[in-house]
């Protein structure tokens, strides 16, 4: 043991202790890793030196091992999408010192391959170095990558179908997606190829068009287009063949126009709308957050099945993440909910038309970016029976159709709720996360900052200006369009007596008629809250200043 990572060693011990009695680690021990992500190095080289019988005895230490990496690969993928350089060359080190790791070949690749795995759970792209890395170990493992025994081959997939076949058609999708995330795009020509070798496999293959990464999905269609001609699809898969095409490029889908037409020539029709699975449907959601987003959550009851599905949507990306749980007993919802909802995060129900506005919104942003929804978004689509189209909202037509409703809607009315929202940073939960963390501020409050007898002192005032003019004021757009999202979501199944959706209305109207940010009560509550957290953060975040 080393003497600086004492520490480390003490929290790993304590969580296999913990999950050696099948129990998850607390959320207050797992601190560190969430605190420093950076541990990950550390941790790397702690499996590094187990033994590999520890993967088949499922030992406590190294599934500990594993529990805090996922949480210090989450956690810099995250500060990397929050356009952090600084986590993003920590990304890139951390997937290349595994990748040195995996051409030791010390370990085998199963040793490593949930790890691999959780880069595609985090929605992370792999270093090409880590790619490399993981097809010569499977190479070296002689795991069927190359060519070889074809009917060996289509045997082990069959195989692995079976021991899968509790998994909705969704899952075994989602589980060749991780598995072979790090392989290169053309191996999914084989996989489809192989897929429609097998009755079992159909459906899947079709399903591998939602694959996350551009260039496999463009495999799989040039693929497909070779396949086509003999292959006679179900009425579900080609019913989702028409669904997928919508989320495609306009360009690409007069080729799904063309497979939709020759399977309709061999007179395979659209599978008919089957009757909703579940009686009861109860729609949850989070808070607007301060990076802009949103979960929503969709518990399904018949009786005692139930199923929870999960959304995030997120401003300027689009639907980021879509899950759905399996059947569970009213007991493990219970749990489920325990464990997914923190104390401090705020729920309110809301209706079918919020979920289908937002959601119908951020699909648009999704597409727009050239990428498709996850493949539990269209699990939870033919569940509901939605039929979503992508549809950004109509900001300027929402706010006249909003400002009508207050009446009376005069100066007086604009500035009592401009003056009464100010207090909202102190006592409404939802505001929490409502500053913003960005280099550009780090570098603002570094600019304003100075020591004084070895304390980092900010000239506040002086900061919070400059945050107003390079930081916020550019982004007025952005918080109009969180003041307006804030005031759907309040004002979704809202009591009569409840008019915060008229305060946050107001504030959006307030930014679209030009007000200056800074003369906004809350804005500039939320400008000191963004440079005090600089102030406080910025070490631990390893940002600016370090």
């Amino acid at each position: 043991m080393l003497p600086d990572n004492e520490e480390l060693y003490r929290v790993l011990a304590e969580m296999a202790t913990i999950i050696e009695h099948n129990n998850n680690p607390e959320p207050q021990l797992c601190v560190l890793f969430f605190q420093k992500p950076e541990l990950g190095f550390d941790v790397l080289d702690i499996m590094q030196n187990l033994n590999e019988e520890p993967i088949e005895a499922e030992s406590p230490i190294y599934s500990a091992c594993m529990f805090a990496l996922d949480i210090c690969m989450a956690q810099l993928q995250a500060a990397k999408d929050a356009n952090f350089k600084g986590s993003a060359k920590t990304l890139t080190q951390f997937m290349d010192k595994l990748a040195a790791l995996l051409c030791s070949n010390k370990h085998s690749l199963g040793f490593w391959l949930p790890l691999l795995n959780a880069f595609y759970e985090i929605h992370a792209d792999l270093t090409e170095n880590l790619q490399d890395a993981y097809f010569e170990l499977a190479n070296n493992e002689d795991l069927g990558l190359e060519e070889g025994d074809v009917d060996a081959h289509i045997s082990s997939i069959k195989e692995l179908l079976q021991e899968l076949a509790s998994l909705s058609v969704f899952d075994i999708t989602e589980h060749f997606f991780a598995q072979s995330y790090a392989m290169p795009a053309d191996f999914f020509s084989d996989l489809v190829t192989d897929l429609y070798s097998i009755e079992e496999g159909q459906e899947i293959a079709l399903l591998t068009l939602l694959h996350p990464k551009e260039e496999v999905r463009e495999v799989v269609m040039a693929t497909l287009e070779h396949l086509m001609p003999s292959l006679t699809l179900s009425p579900i898969a080609l019913s989702r063949l028409e669904t997928i095409k919508q989320w495609y490029p306009e360009a690409s889908q007069e080729l799904f126009n063309k497979w939709i037409k020759m399977q309709r020539m061999k007179g395979v029709v659209f599978a008919k709308e089957s009757d909703q699975p579940f009686g009861k449907i109860e729609i949850q959601s989070t808070e607007v957050d301060g990076s802009g987003s949103q979960g929503l959550f969709i518990h399904m009851k018949n009786r005692k099945k139930n199923r929870i599905g999960g959304l995030l949507l997120k401003y300027d990306v689009g639907i980021k993440d879509s899950w759905l749980t399996p059947i569970l007993t009213a007991a493990e919802v219970v749990e489920y909910q325990q464990q997914a909802f923190d104390e401090s995060m705020t729920l309110r129900p809301v209706d079918l038309e919020y979920f289908q506005y937002m959601v119908a919104h951020f699909l648009a942003l999704t597409l727009e970016r050239g990428d498709v929804p996850y493949l539990h978004f269209l699990e939870i689509k033919e569940i509901l029976g939605l039929r979503i189209k992508p549809q950004k909202l109509p900001v300027a037509t929402l706010m006249e159709e909003l400002g009508v409703q207050i009446v009376p809607f005069t100066q007086e009315v604009i500035d009592k709720a401009l003056k009464r929202t100010k207090s909202w940073i102190k006592n409404k939960h939802f505001v929490d996360s409502w500053y913003t963390e960005s280099a550009l501020v780090d570098k603002i409050v570094n600019t304003y900052s100075n020591f004084i007898n070895g304390t980092k002192v900010c000239r506040l005032e002086e900061a919070m200006a400059k945050v107003f003019e390079e930081e916020f004021e550019p982004k007025r757009q952005r918080w109009l369009f969180h003041f307006l999202w804030v005031a759907l979501w309040f004002k979704s199944k809202a009591k009569k007596t409840e008019k915060m959706w008229q305060d946050s209305f107001l504030i959006a109207h307030a930014i679209q008629q030009g007000y200056p940010l800074k003369d906004i009560p809350l804005m500039k509550e939320i400008c000191a809250e963004t440079v005090m957290n600089s102030v406080e953060t910025m070490q631990e975040r390893k940002t600016y200043l370090s």
